[in-house]
């Protein structure tokens, strides 16, 4: 498997990328770190130039405000594209994230889903963080010329080698 460069994950996720809201001002800027741990045990962020099956990547979304009024109810959404990246649990704060299997309806994480039982019973379970194919921050308002920052953690699966080795 080659490795996945940075603008192969940029591709992916840029083209998707998106912020919902009611006012056009507001931006948003994705930065990819890959998540390394030094000699002592602590996080080091080094930019992504590329990344590979195994390696933990920390997305920063950055909504800004760029107008001159408030801007309401703002909402950014990050794809997960589907046996590339795996969302990642961590420490980071989840207060105002929820995901989504289909990019349609989002829910509180753990993210559940109805399953059948090898007895034939349906219950619902905790969806495998896998199958979540979109990332939902309920940003709330931002004041003019200010920004909110958001982070998600996602693992490199072994995935398709189609998008590796992409042009820098």
């Amino acid at each position: 498997m080659r490795p996945i460069t940075t603008a192969s994950l940029f591709a992916l996720l840029a083209v998707f990328s998106s912020v919902v809201h009611s006012n056009e001002d507001v931006k948003i800027d994705l930065q990819v770190h890959l998540v390394q741990m030094d000699d002592k045990g602590l996080e080091v962020f080094k930019p992504a130039q590329q990344a590979n099956p195994g390696d933990i990547l920390q997305y920063k979304v950055i909504c800004r405000n760029q107008g001159d009024t408030l801007a309401r109810n703002v909402m950014a959404i990050l794809p997960v594209p589907a046996r590339e990246l795996v969302f990642v649990k961590d420490k980071t704060d989840l207060q105002n994230l929820q995901a989504s299997l289909d990019g349609r309806v989002f829910g509180d994480l753990p993210l559940k889903k109805v399953s059948r039982t090898p007895d034939g019973r349906i219950e619902t379970v905790d969806a495998d963080p896998a199958d979540y194919r979109f990332l939902r921050w309920a940003v709330g308002d931002i004041p003019p010329q200010k920004s909110a920052t958001m982070y998600a953690r996602m693992r490199v699966t072994p995935g398709d080698d189609s998008i590796a080795g992409g042009q820098q």
